[in-house]
Order: structure tokens, then C-alpha cells, then sequence
């Protein structure tokens, strides 16, 4: 293979693996980390720790392209992968097992060990059989995105001035939880409307997901509530915030947040076909980069 042909290789790589939705992973994962640890943000086990969760998101991205093949030729919509369908196994699998190497080299637990191996595990069972059935495969990866946004908040546990690498829940609090549902919620909403992006698709293809089962009207009114709810959670994570101590920065995180939430509801409510629903889903990463974007201001200020 020639060099053009290796640069459109790691291109296409690049392309597959959704790289813009990973470095908003990695603004969203570094900036919990600065705010939980700012005295302590780059350490050589935590960073191994993040490589790996990079490197199992981008083996599920591939390994779901893989199953997603043929419903994908039919969502015009979607740019196509251009890697073929053994490249993309095989590079899921490598990413895979990167993932699980970079945490057997470090100093981590076997805690966490377990839970990347297990987490690739159901990546790669939501993408054969858990993205077909209603919801289920939804609240899988909403899951195990709120589980990405408190790994810096139960990576750290100092004893004696020492820092150990554990797998510690206590401490976590209820401010920690709250932003935690948020990015639960947030995903679960982006899911379903992803559903009603790929509705053509997964009828093709005989997938049960809510958009086919229930139809696109019940699916908005589902989108709608889980929208309530983020909008109920941000304005707890500001009243939380607030209680601790009242500054402008803790003002900012609903100025952020709510002007593109809102204005996804109006779309939301304009929406009456599959076509709309492309749009939507940008404006929810509009969201993302703003609780990025106020959480840098918070480290900043």
C-alpha cells in the first residue's frame, strides 16, 4: 500500500470511528477530571485509563458500522464507511483489545480491568442484538456514557496524602450523580432520535426499535419527556451549585444549556418525518459542547 493509499486508510479510520464525537468525549472526560482533581489532572494511569475508554468507543463505533451495513445503504442520509466489512472487524477487535492491554499495563485495579472488558462485551452485543429491540439498546449506551462522565469522580481516593487507584463510589455526591444523569439523559435523548434518523433503515432490516415499533408520533412524545427531564436536571444542577455558593459561572451553566434545548423542542415539535430528525441531533451536541464549554470556564475562573 502506498502512502496515499495508507493516509486514506487512517482517513477513512478516523471518519469510522467518529473522531469529532470523541474529542467532545475527551473535552467533556478531561474537564470532569480538572474539576475533581485539579491538582493532580495528568497521572500516568488516568491518562492509560482514558486511552482506554477512547479506544472501546471507537470499537463500538466500528463494530456497530459493521452490523449496520446494510440498513446503513438504505439511511441516505449517512455517509457511508468506506472501510470494508472485514476491516471494520478487524479494527474493532484490535481497538478492543488496545483498550484492555492499556489497563493490564497499568497500575489500575482489577476493578477496572473488568469493567473495560465488560463494557466492550456490551458494545458488542448492543450493536448484533440490543440496538434492534425498543429502548433497551438505548439506555445501554446512555449508561455507559453517565459511566464515562463519573469515572474521574470514582478514579480518586486519597488515604494518608497518598493517592490509590480505586474503584470508589463514596465519592460521589449528590451534585456528582446530578451531572452524571444529565449526560445520561442528554445520550438517551440523542439514541432515540437517532432511532427516528434511521427509521427506513431499520424497517429494511427488520429492526424493532421504538421509531418502527411505536412509530415516529409516539417516538417525539418519548424525545419530549426525556427532554423535560434534562431540562428538570439542569435547572437541579444549578440550584445545587447555587446552594454552595451564588457566582456568575454557576449562572452561566443554564445560559449555556438551554438555548439550544429549547430550540430543539421547537424543531422537535416541527418534525413529521425521518428527514427531520437530522437536524436534531446536532442541536444535542450543541449541548454537549456547551456543558464542555462551562465546565473550562469553571476550571478557568
Amino acid at each position: 500500500m502506498d502512502g496515499q493509499g495508507c493516509f486514506k486508510m487512517v482517513k477513512d479510520y478516523f471518519r469510522a470511528i467518529r473522531i469529532g464525537n470523541l474529542f467532545l468525549l475527551g473535552i467533556l472526560f478531561w474537564g470532569f477530571r480538572g474539576l475533581i482533581s485539579p491538582e493532580n489532572i495528568i497521572e500516568f494511569d488516568f491518562t492509560l485509563l482514558f486511552i482506554s475508554i477512547l479506544l472501546s468507543a471507537a470499537s463500538g463505533y466500528l463494530i456497530n458500522d459493521f452490523f449496520d451495513i446494510e440498513s446503513d445503504k438504505l439511511n441516505t442520509y449517512k455517509a457511508k464507511s468506506l472501510l470494508s466489512a472485514n476491516q471494520l472487524l478487524f479494527l474493532s477487535i484490535f481497538n478492543a483489545l488496545i483498550a484492555v492491554l492499556a489497563i493490564f499495563i497499568s497500575n489500575l485495579n482489577t476493578n477496572w480491568l473488568i469493567l473495560i472488558a465488560l463494557t466492550n462485551v456490551l458494545l458488542f452485543f448492543y450493536s448484533w442484538v440490543l440496538q434492534h429491540l425498543p429502548l433497551i439498546g438505548n439506555f445501554v449506551v446512555s449508561f455507559l456514557c453517565g459511566l464515562v462522565m463519573i469515572v474521574p469522580l470514582i478514579y480518586d481516593h486519597k488515604i494518608n496524602g497518598i493517592w490509590e487507584v480505586e474503584f470508589n463510589l463514596s465519592n460521589v455526591n449528590g451534585i456528582s450523580w446530578t451531572y452524571t444523569l444529565f449526560a445520561f439523559l442528554l445520550t438517551l435523548l440523542r439514541e432515540v432520535i437517532k432511532d427516528g434518523e434511521d427509521i427506513v433503515g431499520d424497517q429494511a432490516v427488520e429492526s424493532k426499535t421504538l421509531a418502527v415499533v411505536a412509530g415516529i408520533g409516539p417516538t417525539k412524545l418519548v424525545c419530549l419527556l426525556i427532554a423535560l427531564l434534562t431540562i428538570i436536571t439542569v435547572a437541579s444542577i444549578s440550584f445545587l451549585e447555587l446552594s454552595n455558593h451564588i457566582s456568575f459561572i454557576i449562572l452561566l451553566f443554564p445560559i449555556l444549556i438551554f438555548p439550544p434545548l429549547f430550540y430543539f423542542l421547537i424543531q422537535l415539535n416541527k418534525s413529521k418525518k425521518s428527514t427531520d430528525f437530522s437536524k436534531l441531533s446536532l442541536y444535542l451536541k450543541l449541548v454537549f459542547l456547551g456543558a464542555g464549554i462551562w465546565i473550562y470556564l469553571k476550571l478557568l475562573l
